[in-house]
């Protein structure tokens, strides 16, 4: 009889260890609201169009109206700097920036 308490102790306990709750997946980390200061303004150009993307990958294919509502919005803290006279334009009908 003995054998049959131990063995029911052992099924009962394998029974009870198997029953764990999965964990949760991870959540996914939001990016950096800016990146470090790129060193050259191509650099910088391709920071601004990948920050475009991403806004209009998240926002459902939307483009920002403006890069400065980008930063309104606290998507990035402020557009990387450029050369004195330089500036960046995003094309509003594909949202591809350059630096004019």
């Amino acid at each position: 009889m003995s054998k049959a308490i131990l063995y029911a102790c052992v099924v009962a306990s394998l029974i009870t260890g198997c029953k764990k709750k999965p964990e949760p997946a991870p959540a996914l980390k939001a990016a950096p609201p800016v990146a470090s200061a790129p060193k050259t303004p191509e650099e910088a150009l391709r920071e601004v169009n990948n920050v475009v993307l991403a806004y209009a990958m998240t926002s459902g294919k939307k483009l920002p109206p403006t890069l400065e509502d980008l930063v309104k919005q606290g998507v990035i803290r402020q557009l990387p700097p450029l050369p004195p006279g330089r500036k960046f334009v995003m094309d509003p009908k594909n949202g591809r920036v350059e630096i004019k």
